[in-house]
């Protein structure tokens, strides 16, 4: 499964035909078809998806979003939010969005998640909560911050550059600072595609189901 998963965000677009960064660059646009040799093969193209073809596709768009995630990461998260008490919906994606590489690319300090993630990998980029780190998770309360010499980076000015992007209602931004107030709420969080969530937990609960099994 993970083999199959993990594949380049723009060989996804091309497969499900979705713009999954909403860069008006998009693979979809400059190549209209699938990949592969039989991409252009209108026949083929017609083809009926499977309603677990079409689950299996909403996962491979969930996990290209953010960032090619292996899909036991994405089970690890679905696990937690099946045994919620809330919206699982809801806590599901929360998950995701409290990992620092992604606080860092909602907060426009970053043109991609893949940038995100090296600015934290250098170790001194990111503060958080004063102290610097190069990976973990956010919580209400908690400030991120960048050092002073990230502010005048090429990611970082390409990052403020994107003007289809918002920063979330839920954080409070302070110049090169921002303090989450709250955990973002489902309607906080924008994806520049029709994110189908509901799908991707209903299929990894396929899998979660078959591991209980003794």
């Amino acid at each position: 499964m993970s083999r199959a998963l993990v594949q380049s965000r723009f060989k996804v677009e091309r497969l499900c035909s979705v713009n999954i960064s909403g860069s008006p660059k998009s693979s979809v646009h400059k190549r209209p078809y699938k990949p592969g040799q039989h991409g252009k093969n209108e026949r083929l193209a017609r083809k009926r998806v499977s309603p677990y073809g079409a689950q299996l596709n909403d996962l491979r768009i969930f996990s290209a979003f953010y960032g090619n995630l292996n899909f036991s990461v994405i089970l690890k998260y679905a696990k937690k939010a099946l045994g919620s008490k809330g919206d699982m919906i809801e806590s599901f994606a929360q998950q995701f969005e409290l990992h620092l590489a992604m606080v860092v690319y909602r907060l426009k300090w970053a043109p991609t998640i893949g940038t995100a993630r090296q600015m934290l990998a250098h170790g001194n980029a990111i503060l958080l909560n004063g102290k610097k780190v190069d990976r973990g998770y956010i919580k209400p309360g908690d400030r991120i911050s960048l050092s002073e010499s990230v502010l005048q980076s090429q990611a970082f000015l390409q990052g403020q550059a994107v003007p289809t992007r918002q920063v979330p209602t839920s954080y409070e931004c302070e110049g090169a600072s921002a303090i989450l107030k709250h955990l973002p709420a489902l309607s906080e969080i924008h994806y520049p595609f029709q994110a189908k969530l509901g799908s991707v937990l209903r299929h990894c609960r396929r899998f979660i189901k078959k591991s209980t099994v003794v």
